[in-house]
């Protein structure tokens, strides 16, 4: 426990796609340990364009990721473990498109088109679509030897919010849209 170890790595590939990762190690004291990880991508380039706002498509603009945790052993009988991770995106890779050869879509005459789609990872709409989310916990589990007894405890508490706008009718018209839609999510948990 009182060795420190450690681990880094960075990467660049095609659409200047940038990750970077650390994970670090080791005691604090006798009876105290820790770790800690790290994770950044960010994308320069998107895969594609949306022909109708002239932006990138495809594209993640950032990646955060972090996780931390803490190991305490006050006597050989006990074990406290506590952890905790959070995350922050900005992405619209996950951004969807429908194809104006399948029917009842708006992507047709009545609604001024057909509109150019492009390749496989562009789109032609009057929104970018982006999505958002930001989420974290934290954890603590403790371990007890009582006599021929194991005792164990989990206590979890977890938070979420996540934002996109959705372009229903995936046209460069606005004609429905839904700008953004969110969702959050609390979560408490206790084992025994």
């Amino acid at each position: 426990k009182t060795t420190f170890s450690g681990a880094a790595n960075i990467s660049y590939a095609n659409y200047q796609d940038v990750v970077g990762d650390v994970y670090v190690t080791g005691g604090l004291s006798n009876n105290l340990a820790a770790d800690i990880a790290v994770r950044y991508e960010t994308q320069g380039k998107g895969w594609g364009r949306n022909f109708g706002t002239g932006n990138e498509s495809g594209k993640l603009n950032h990646d955060f990721a972090g996780r931390a945790k803490l190991l305490w052993e006050p006597s050989a009988e006990t074990q406290v473990r506590l952890a905790f991770d959070y995350e922050n995106r900005s992405s619209s890779r996950e951004a969807q498109r429908i194809d104006s050869q399948y029917p009842g879509t708006f992507d047709n005459i009545a609604f001024g088109g057909p509109f150019p789609q492009g390749g496989v990872h562009d789109k032609n709409s009057n929104l970018d679509e982006v999505f958002k989310l930001k989420a974290g916990g934290v954890s603590a589990q403790i371990n007890q030897t009582l006599g021929g007894v194991e005792l164990q405890s989990i206590t979890a508490y977890r938070e979420s919010a996540y934002s996109f706008p959705i372009d229903v009718d995936e046209t460069p018209v606005p004609i429905i849209q839904i700008n953004p839609l969110r969702s959050t999510g609390k979560q408490f948990s206790q084992e025994l």
